[in-house]
């Protein structure tokens, strides 16, 4: 018997044994972690490439939660990122460089997504150009015009501030999806290229919030402007206002937490007024067009509204799950439908 065959069998035999050492033990909750330990995997029926490659990756998970002293050492990390400004912990928020805090993982698994753990495979990138080329559909039925515009996630624009435990991943998750849908001649405008070449100026997002703030907001629609070729706005100039805590800080749990006043804006001079009507139409008199429109988004639609309403002279927003319904309404048509969404939703 050769060398190489005892030293094989010797590695399996340690193996098999280190196996019966913890296959007995069931899935325990990890006190610290707030969830069950992972249990060990059941043998794959049958063999295949996929299946052994599940059933190993089982076994990874369930050594990672059954590792010696894990709780211990997780304790001891935690005081460590806390005594350091940072926490490991990336569930719900986490706090990065200079009094920054980014959404956890929680979050349509914006972590993962970030760091290329999650990807987009082909029957998602199908599905979800499926969906758009859908809604795409209902307004060219009434011959308007649709564009996407994505508001970019704080960790894609300000990766720089992330906690040095975080690494992006050099693809990003929306890239596939985004090249799809402009070869169907969808229209999709992104503007994180543009928002990061204007971020060295001033601040575009709130340090401790999800959010763009009135400044990204307008360099965000500025471009979308420009890309669909729609007549220029009235300038508009910005100035500082205090900052307050924004939504990560209830998110994360933080009792208090320190507020650097550099990333609240107002608008100065931007005399624009707008008055709605008693169907939520929104009527600007000295809007730049003659347009109308009907903008489907999120939260990240408040800070574009009032370049939407200095855009257009009238304005309709609704939520995204609107959509189909207000589509089929009797309602006249506008000339445009915008469809606002931010970057950990464009994909789900």
């Amino acid at each position: 018997m050769t060398k190489q065959r005892i030293t094989i069998m010797l590695c399996a035999v340690l193996f098999c044994a280190a196996l019966g050492v913890y296959a007995p033990l069931k899935s325990s909750v990890l006190e610290t972690e707030r969830r069950l330990a992972s249990a060990f995997p059941e043998l794959p029926h049958g063999i295949s490439s996929g299946k052994i490659k599940k059933f190993c990756a089982g076994i990874d998970r369930f050594y990672a939660d059954h590792f010696p002293l894990r709780s211990t050492i997780l304790s001891a990390a935690s005081v460590i990122f806390a005594y350091t400004g940072n926490h490991y912990d990336t569930s719900r928020c986490y706090q990065g460089k200079s009094n920054w805090l980014f959404l956890g993982n929680d979050y349509s698994k914006c972590v993962d997504k970030l760091t290329g753990k999650e990807s987009l495979n082909e029957n998602q990138i199908e599905r979800m150009a499926a969906k758009y080329s859908r809604l795409q559909r209902l307004v060219d039925s009434g011959a308007s015009q649709f564009l996407i515009l994505i508001g970019p996630n704080k960790s894609t624009i300000y990766g720089e501030h992330l906690p040095g435990f975080i690494f992006p991943s050099r693809v990003r998750y929306i890239s596939p999806l985004v090249a799809k849908l402009r070869a169907m001649n969808i229209d999709v405008y992104d503007p994180t290229e543009r928002l990061m070449s204007f971020k060295s100026n001033r601040l575009l997002y709130y340090r401790t919030d999800t959010h763009w703030n009135l400044l990204g907001a307008y360099v965000a629609f500025e471009g979308l402007r420009e890309y669909a070729k729609w007549p220029p706005l009235f300038p508009a100039t910005f100035k500082n206002v205090p900052s307050k805590h924004g939504d990560l800080v209830n998110i994360g749990g933080y009792t208090s937490f320190h507020i650097i006043d550099d990333d609240t804006f107002s608008l100065n001079d931007f005399h624009i007024q707008s008055s709605p009507s008693q169907d939520d139409t929104i009527t600007t008199v000295q809007a730049s067009s003659d347009k109308a429109v009907w903008v489907f988004g999120d939260s990240f639609t408040e800070a574009l509204k009032p370049f939407i309403q200095a855009q257009f002279r009238t304005v309709r927003y609704f939520k995204h799950d609107d959509f189909k319904k207000v589509m089929k309404s009797d309602a006249p048509r506008p000339d445009i439908v915008l469809w606002v969404v931010v970057e950990r939703n464009f994909a789900e």
